[in-house]
């Protein structure tokens, strides 16, 4: 009697480990989302970025975002350590038109993912998505707006719309 218990026990644990290996994939596989802002003092973008991470809550998406603080350099060298972190997109408000160029080269070497917003990119190198901002809107919507555009440039969320 005892070894059946024992026996019971031991094929219990061993489901309840199985059972959490499986929730402990899921966390790593959430996609990840880097967002460079110029300016995060302006509080439309701060809205915006509070738009993002409430629909990316939802979404289960993981955010890194950061502020270039109106400095053009800081934000190269903030995209160049997030792509160093391997996200599956990035979402870049440039604070300099010619900057876009590099920031898409970079992506494309990197194979990753980029959403523009506002500045619209020239060259030969399309970005993946672009938005134009209308900043007298309500900034927490368009926040969710590019979140939503985001979630379609990875894919999330096409099977419940019909899209494949």
């Amino acid at each position: 009697m005892k070894q059946l218990i024992r026996i019971g026990i031991l094929l219990l644990c061993a489901v309840l480990l199985f059972s959490s290996c499986g929730k402990k994939e899921d966390i790593t596989e959430r996609p990840k989302v880097a967002i460079s802002f110029g300016n995060l003092k302006e509080p439309f973008f701060t809205d915006v970025k509070s738009g993002i991470e409430r629909r990316a809550a939802d979404s289960n998406l993981t955010l890194l975002s950061v502020d270039a603080q109106k400095d053009s350099s800081k934000q190269l060298t903030d995209i160049t350590n997030m792509l160093a972190g391997e996200p599956d997109l990035l979402i870049v408000h440039p604070l300099e038109k010619e900057k876009v160029q590099s920031i898409l080269e970079a992506c494309r070497a990197a194979n990753i993912k980029i959403l523009i917003l506002d500045v619209e990119p020239e060259g030969e190198y399309a970005a993946d998505g672009y938005m134009k901002l209308d900043p007298s809107a309500d900034g927490k919507e368009t926040g969710v707006s590019v979140a939503q555009k985001a979630e379609y440039m990875l894919g999330i969320g096409r099977e419940k719309n019909g899209d494949k």
